[in-house]
């Protein structure tokens, strides 16, 4: 990094008058270059102004980290600016970086500088910062010869810290918050204290922590404090060792508990001892083996010794949990933070929000503060805001919630205030009534007297009036020029057959450039695209796209973002875009090949940077969602979904505003080794909606022909087609589990004559019901009688009637037919009263009595019933 003396006399006037005459008008440059100088190493670097950012105040540096960053790097863009608030999404690119001989192939580390993942990523990323402060943003690029070099920026974070979690309705007995002080706020006010030397103070994961190192560690004299006849505990703390590898006790209480690392750091064991007896649980898990911050929990909950990393709970086969039962033993010496004893080695490093409760907290109350869960705010026409609300509130009755929503253009308006709070309150928002602006979200905990307990602001652009082209509304419906629209697309139609399958109407919209069987060799340009775009319009067909062939790079992590800006432009006001989808089963690949998300995420924002008018889509691997826990398939798929994410991105997040997953369980039935079966699709389904918390609509890929996939040796176990029943009750089995679009998936063998007219009749039939089913999603309670089948529904309310999808699930046998024999079905939806249903489409009707009615429904049969309210 630059001596900062060599620095001001390049740029005296800017820096001193811009930044430092700002932030301290009576005090000299060299006065100034002392003060940021903490570590007095000469160069004033991130940690030096980080320490400065902690002890100042963050929004006064900002101008000063502008300036600062731009010197240290021409070659990292960052978007919208290096001025930052907390958990703020920002933008960094390293496409601007030159002398390499080809980026397409080097390998691209990005650190944060924030004690977050480092990790091997695309040439461009997205970031959220989570604490204020100013940090060191190094980028590293290492060429396929080895050649290495290093760009740096700075980033300003200003804002409040976030508290920790966990904040739940009982208070806990031992808390150590580490704020320049060893103080207890437990209601026994019993301190910590230094043991082996004094020790220091450093930033910490919320405020100030406490530094462990050479022989200093921490003691608590009376650990009686610690209960000793309770029937559940939980231990909650944060902790970044000095070295990645360390091994050593974090926390011991002799004879009552313990948590340590072992292998260097790969392996997390926790203690427990009752008047049962002692048992302890261990994880061999990937994670610790860094000098980041991360959060460790131990609970026991009365039968069972838990543990918890990072948001996670540690799941292995017979090690994790552990089973045991009984009332903790009382504590009979010290309790010791760093160390196993007085005399033992110290894991060097630092600890914060030391928690210790004498229950067991469930996964909800250790990891869920005050938080805004919600999609970005992008092509959104309305969504709703779900705040999460901490127990330690919402115990007060009397505290309320205040959500405003402020512009730079003077808007201003309250979205909530409210007492009587529940652990989550849902706010709609309505993006598409505001006009063009800069927009604040700030959302206030406060209690009855009016002071304000805790904040959250968010900052959001919108640059358009009203509701954009093709947007989201809050029942995460898709709607265009504001009309609803359910999508149906077929995957990689070639530009000869876009006429016959529009006029054939097997599809009203098209996803993705064709490529598979191409007379010719496709053009993958934007120019390519907007014809292909363009053809689609004169048959009245808007499209997803481009799909996975825009960019040839070596790495797909690091394609040109330059040709990504390309399409854009190109094709951002074509009447014919629906929305933008870069990259097909981005999760697929080795370590080195995968496209992380924090890539896919980069590539989503920089399309909305350019088109604020349209969506971004992202498809996924459905058997990857649905895959259990612990699993690599299932951490791999989690790093794109909400619930999942936060680790990685510092915050959860959304990597897309729509997303769809593609799972064949007629193609993957046994014999195939993946036993794919209809029931496996609708838990895939229901777990897909529920790993983004339902913020954002999802699509479906639906088989209409035998795929003709290998499964290792065997070229083609499964070879048959789904036949049209099979296919029906395939299309509406995702409508019914939630999908707001479905996608043909029509290769390679050729869909099958008898398969058409099913496609044909549910675009018709989806028309037709659109405002049914893209709806508000109501969940009275249903009840199935149908003894040896499965019947799955969804309810809808539409004009004035009740609207009942019922869809008999049938599983295929070992050649592929569908299994069941026909079954007299009754259902009962609570609330209903009696009269004649219409049943959709059939030219019948039925009688509906007390909310109740009886149907014969065969092994894939499909019901749709319109019932008069």
């Amino acid at each position: 990094m630059m001596n900062l003396k060599k620095k001001w006399m390049l740029s005296l006037p800017r820096l001193i008058f811009a930044a430092f005459f700002l932030l301290m008008p009576a005090v000299s440059a060299v006065q100034a270059a002392l003060l940021f100088d903490h570590d007095q190493d000469g160069d004033v670097d991130g940690a030096d102004l980080l320490q400065y950012a902690v002890h100042g105040d963050p929004s006064q540096a900002a101008d000063f980290a502008v300036e600062f960053g731009r010197s240290l790097s021409a070659g990292i863009r960052i978007e919208p600016s290096a001025a930052a608030w907390v958990g703020e999404e920002l933008y960094f690119d390293a496409s601007r970086v030159t002398g390499l001989g080809a980026p397409d192939t080097c390998t691209y580390a990005w650190d944060f500088g924030d004690s977050t993942m480092t990790a091997r990523m695309g040439r461009a990323v997205v970031h959220s910062f989570m604490l204020p402060g100013i940090y060191t943003v190094t980028l590293s690029v290492t060429e396929t010869s080895g050649s290495k070099r290093t760009e740096s920026a700075l980033v300003s974070v200003g804002g409040e810290y976030i508290k920790t979690a966990p904040r739940p309705a009982t208070a806990p007995i031992l808390t150590y918050a580490f704020e320049n002080n060893l103080a207890d706020g437990s209601s026994q006010h019993l301190p910590a204290q230094w043991q082996g030397g004094t020790g220091a103070f450093v930033p910490g994961r919320e405020g100030r922590a406490a530094r462990l190192s050479g022989n200093v560690s921490l003691v608590v004299n009376n650990a009686a404090a610690v209960p000793g006849a309770a029937s559940g505990l939980t231990v909650s703390f944060w902790a970044k060792k000095d070295l990645a590898a360390a091994e050593g006790y974090l926390i011991n209480c002799p004879g009552v508990f313990f948590l340590r690392l072992r292998s260097g750091s790969q392996w997390l064991e926790g203690q427990v001892r009752t008047h049962a007896g002692v048992q302890s649980a261990d994880a061999w898990y990937m994670g610790a083996e860094d000098t980041n911050w991360h959060h460790y929990v131990l609970v026991y909950d009365g039968a069972f010794v838990r543990l918890y990393f990072d948001g996670r709970e540690q799941i292995v086969a017979g090690k994790c949990p552990r089973a045991l039962t009984g009332n903790l033993v009382p504590a009979t010496g010290p309790m010791y933070i760093g160390s196993q004893s007085p005399t033992a080695t110290v894991i060097a490093g630092a600890v914060d929000e030391l928690r210790i409760y004498d229950r067991a907290l469930s996964l909800s109350e250790i990891f869920t503060g005050f938080e805004l869960w919600h999609a970005d705010f992008h092509s959104r026409i309305a969504q709703y805001i779900h705040v999460q609300i901490p127990g330690e509130i919402t115990r007060e009755p009397a505290n309320t919630l205040a959500i405003r929503l402020s512009s730079d253009s003077g808007y201003n308006a309250v979205l909530a205030d409210k007492s009587a709070l529940r652990s989550e309150e849902k706010v709609l928002l309505r993006s598409g009534e505001l006009p063009a602006g800069n927009y604040t979200l700030t959302a206030e905990l406060r209690s009855a007297a009016g002071a304000v307990l805790d904040r959250i602001s968010e900052r959001f652009a919108k640059p358009y009036d009203g509701i954009p082209r093709v947007g989201i509304d809050e029942n995460n419906a898709l709607r265009v020029n504001g009309e609803l629209f359910f999508p149906v697309t077929p995957c990689g139609l070639r530009n000869f057959e876009i006429g016959a399958w529009a006029a054939s109407a097997y599809i009203n919209s098209l996803h993705s450039q064709g490529f598979w069987g191409m007379s010719g060799p496709p053009v993958y340009t934007a120019a390519g695209w907007e014809e292909y775009v363009t053809t689609g319009m004169n048959h009245g067909l808007m499209s997803f796209g481009p799909g996975g062939n825009w960019e040839s790079a070596a790495l797909g992590r690091n394609a040109k973002i330059e040709k990504l800006e390309e399409y854009v432009l190109a094709l951002k006001d074509h009447p014919g875009t629906l929305a933008w989808i870069w990259r097909d089963e981005p999760e697929l690949g080795g370590e080195n090949e995968y496209l992380p998300a924090e890539t896919v995420k980069a590539w989503t924002r920089r399309s909305r940077a350019l088109d604020p008018q349209h969506p971004v889509s992202i498809n996924l691997v459905g058997h990857w969602i649905g895959a259990e826990y612990p699993s690599w398939a299932f951490d791999r798929s989690g790093h794109y979904l909400f619930l999942n994410n936060a680790r990685r991105f510092g915050r959860r997040t959304l990597v897309a505003d729509m997303y769809s997953l593609d799972y064949y369980p007629v193609e993957w039935a046994a014999p195939h080794s993946r036993g794919a079966t209809m029931a496996k699709l609708a838990e895939i389904l229901d777990t897909a909606r529920a790993r983004s918390y339902n913020l954002v609509p999802f699509t479906s890929w639906v088989e209409t022909c035998d795929i003709n996939e290998a499964d290792g040796a065997v070229r083609h176990p499964t070879p048959w087609h789904p036949t049209p029943d099979q296919l029906r009750m395939l299309i509406w089995l995702n409508v019914v589990h939630g999908m707001k679009g479905i996608n043909w998936f029509p290769w390679h063998s050729g869909t099958p004559a008898a398969n058409y007219p099913v496609m044909t009749a549910f675009v018709d039939q989806i028309t037709r019901l659109t405002p049914v089913v893209l709806g508000p999603e109501i969940y009275p309670a249903v009840t199935v009688f149908a003894p040896g089948a499965r019947i799955d529904t969804m309810v809808r309310r539409h004009a004035g009637k009740t609207y009942l999808f019922a869809v008999r699930v049938a599983e295929s046998d070992l050649n592929g037919n569908s299994m069941g024999a026909p079954v007299t079905a009754a259902i009962h939806v609570q609330g209903l009263g009696s009269s004649q249903a219409v049943v959709f489409d059939e030219g019948r009707n039925i009688t509906v009595t007390d909310g109740r009615l009886e149907d014969l429904f065969l092994s894939n049969t499909v019901h749709i019933y319109e019932i008069p309210e």
